[in-house]
């Protein structure tokens, strides 16, 4: 519970959680998510200062840089969650495009990419040690965009006939697999509604 309510403060914060949406998430009163919030502000100024002085300095100059240069022009009326947001979203993609371009550069197989993880493929021979490569290009990619603090990684293996499923895609996957096996021509008809049902919408 405690790393919950922290991994929910500590995300939020990037994009401006208010107190009803830390209760919101946490199902928690808003009291509380306000006093979890201001705990937050006494416990990392530093982050909060920085991210007061990147708001301020978007809105004054109308763009916003990465580290390796990429810029978001700001039109508009700009909305200063949005741009909290971006600095960590659009920074961490960078940091995932470095380390890929240096995994496959080592070599190593390449599946996929999603939000901030990697997918590779290696014969089992080798599984282990492609597998603990991959993790040191990446933590070592992280030192040169956060000025020395490590990102730390993890990994889970799949061997041959195991299957990738986070658990909140469990239902789905239930779901896509019951349809599949009833069949193009099922008399049930479904038409869309059961999806949104079964994933709690």
């Amino acid at each position: 519970m405690e790393r919950e309510r922290a991994k929910a403060v500590s995300l939020g914060t990037n994009y401006g959680i208010s107190p009803y949406g830390v209760a919101a998430a946490l199902g928690i009163p808003v009291a509380e998510g306000r006093q979890l919030l201001q705990a937050h502000r006494e416990a990392y100024p530093v982050f909060w200062r920085w991210l007061t002085r990147t708001v301020d300095t978007a809105m004054l100059t109308s763009s916003m840089t990465t580290p390796m240069g990429w810029r978001m022009q700001i039109v508009g009326e700009p909305n200063p969650r949005a741009i909290q947001n971006w600095a960590m979203q659009a920074g961490g993609a960078e940091m995932l495009r470095a380390a890929v371009v240096k995994i496959v550069q080592a070599g190593l197989t390449l599946c996929a990419t999603a939000h901030d993880a990697i997918m590779i493929e290696a014969p089992l021979d080798r599984l282990t040690e492609d597998v603990a490569l991959a993790r040191e290009i990446m933590e070592r990619v992280s030192l040169s965009f956060t000025h020395g603090l490590l990102v730390r990684t993890d990994a889970r293996v799949l061997r041959p006939g195991e299957r990738y499923l986070e658990p909140r895609g469990i239902r789905m996957w239930q779901l896509v697999t019951e349809l599949l096996n009833d069949g193009p021509h099922a008399s049930h008809g479904f038409d869309g509604s059961d999806a949104i049902d079964a994933m709690g919408v």
